[in-house]
């Protein structure tokens, strides 16, 4: 929907319209967004935040979403210097950068090949650490052969980089959802330039054999609930692992 949509309900009572508003905002975030980094593809924003100032307030007073800068670089002075920057470079090179809105309650941060879910948060730790979703797609995480190494990217790469992790989606193809298959999507962006449109569909959460047979054993999650409140903090909770596709929205 465009904000041109919302026209003819800007001279409605102003109770109707906040309510409005708000709805417009959480259908925007519901089905989850699947955030999939294209990182010159268009803005990721949701329509009502575009219409008037009164609509922008009333959806981000009753939402999480915050802008974030596409583009960023490392705020120490050593990372600048080697890269030949001042302190001003920096702060004019954000400035310029576009910025997308994220919501970290609602959104799902998809992994790339790289295991990285966008550039734009490589600088961002706050961020990075609030999100609540990420989803990881089975040829990622299937690319290690071997057990010990998924285990070990698993707590690595996955725990240790989003600490505030609430749930892990793993990623399967669903033809009559979404007849590209998630890999080519991921992989291959540049040739995919409408993934602001894909959304997730949640499925139920793995079984215990389920968990099993990718290796996932109740030993293994046990050890690493141990270990997590050792190193990270003393309440930290294993997300919940449940399945996951791609749809369009």
């Amino acid at each position: 929907m465009s904000s041109t949509d919302f026209s003819s309900l800007t001279k409605l009572p102003a109770e109707i319209r906040l309510q409005v508003w708000r709805l417009a905002a959480e259908n925007a975030l519901n089905p989850p967004r699947a955030i999939i980094e294209l990182r010159n593809g268009l803005p990721r924003t949701i329509p009502v935040l575009s219409i008037n100032a009164e609509a922008r307030d009333e959806a981000l007073s009753h939402t999480d979403l915050r802008s974030i800068p596409r583009f960023s670089l490392p705020e120490d002075r050593v990372h600048l210097n080697r890269l030949g920057l001042s302190q001003e470079d920096r702060e004019e090179f954000i400035r310029d950068s576009p910025r997308d809105w994220y919501s970290i309650e609602k959104d799902v941060f998809v992994m790339g090949p790289s295991d990285l879910i966008s550039h734009s948060f490589c600088y961002n730790p706050s961020f990075r650490n609030a999100i609540k979703t990420i989803a990881i797609p089975s040829f990622v995480l299937h690319c290690d052969g071997s057990l010990t190494m998924r285990q070990l990217r698993w707590q690595t790469r996955y725990m240790m980089g989003y600490l505030g992790l609430k749930t892990v989606i793993l990623l399967r193809d669903d033809p009559e959802q979404e007849p590209i298959s998630h890999q080519n999507l991921i992989q291959n962006t540049c040739f995919y330039r409408r993934t602001n449109d894909i959304r997730i569909k949640i499925g139920d959460s793995l079984s215990p054999l389920e968990l099993h047979l990718i290796g996932f054993y109740t030993g293994f999650f046990h050890d690493l609930v141990s270990t997590m409140r050792r190193v990270v903090r003393p309440d930290w909770q294993s997300p919940e692992i449940k399945w996951g596709c791609l749809v369009r929205h």
